[in-house]
């Protein structure tokens, strides 16, 4: 039995159904409530992502969001790991793109997929504007878009749908809380597919929190922000922490503690806890670049005394 049913929604079947719900909305027993059986919560990336899992990916301009959100897609299609995340089993992923210029987004995916060699090319496909007609953005916030996006969801059996990112992909103002309902009650329904969401959106001024209004948090599972992390060089050219800092609903403990993620020159990852990978920086440039311990504070955006600390702790374990 397929897992998807039949539930496209045009603008006519949304209006009649808010108007038979109008009339027929009824409670249910504690009893009937409790001994119904309603589908287990079943990993597709652990520990964040779960079938049919609303997710939000958020940071800064150029902190690495489309990096990350393409590799945790290779990882889904393949069934793969991506830093410390682990797929279960191959799925389906639609990655659905505002912004990129499709010969930058290929580029990345090519790279992307050498280090992915159980990767499954069926399962992931891709909406661009370029693909598109007339390069139109498809805009998620207007019914008959969702209706499309509903009916793909539905034929292709999606388990995942990336949408990257809001800003690109809708006209909604961020700052107004109400205009996200038309996309949130969508998000909803796409989620009674069975299917998940990962959003990927911006930082506003502060780099620690989404931009706009925070509404937006309210249904999701796990929000996931990245942070530009300190080290940009030829051998590392992206940086970044990954936290969650508002939401991790469904994990908790040693799984939901940040690290730090460096890409490679040649596309690999490694990761760390993010007071090991501080102290790493701390020794390359006391060690190394022989910094004073009021420079390196600087450069990295902590304390003199933290610098101090860390720099103790280096020596004593012979690595200074």
């Amino acid at each position: 039995m397929k897992r998807f049913e039949d539930k496209t929604f045009s603008n006519e079947k949304i209006t009649n159904i808010q108007s038979q719900l109008a009339i027929s909305i009824k409670t249910t027993s504690f009893k009937e409530f409790i001994n119904k059986k309603y589908p287990p919560l079943i990993n597709l990336l652990s520990p964040w992502l779960q079938q049919a899992g609303l997710n939000m990916v958020v940071a800064e301009a150029g902190a690495g969001k489309t990096y990350f959100c393409l590799n945790v897609a290779f990882a889904l299609a393949s069934g793969a790991q991506f830093l410390e995340y682990k797929a279960h089993k191959p799925v389906k992923v639609l990655y659905i793109d505002g912004e990129m210029k499709a010969s930058v987004l290929q580029s990345r995916m090519l790279s992307i997929m050498k280090h992915y060699p159980n990767f499954i090319p069926e399962n992931l496909e891709i909406i661009t504007p370029e693909n598109m007609p007339f390069s139109v953005v498809p805009k998620i916030c207007q019914p008959n878009t969702q209706a499309w996006i509903d009916k793909l969801i539905q034929e292709h059996q999606f388990d995942v749908v990336f949408f990257d990112n809001l800003s690109t992909l809708s006209t909604i103002d961020e700052n107004i809380g109400h205009e996200w309902n038309i996309i949130q009650d969508w998000f909803i329904r796409i989620r009674s597919y069975g299917c998940a969401i990962v959003l990927v959106h911006h930082t506003g001024n502060a780099t620690d929190r989404q931009r706009g209004s925070k509404k937006r948090e309210d249904i999701l599972d796990t929000v996931i922000l990245l942070k530009k992390g300190h080290s940009s060089t030829n051998e590392i050219p992206l940086h970044f922490n990954v936290s969650y800092p508002t939401k991790h609903r469904n994990f908790y403990g040693t799984d939901a503690m940040g690290f730090d993620a460096f890409m490679l020159k040649d596309g690999s990852w490694m990761m760390k806890d993010s007071e090991a990978s501080i102290m790493d920086l701390v020794i390359l440039y006391s060690g190394t670049y022989k910094m004073t311990q009021q420079d390196i504070a600087k450069a990295l955006n902590i304390s003199q005394p933290t610098v101090c600390r860390i720099i103790q702790k280096a020596k004593e374990a012979g690595r200074l």
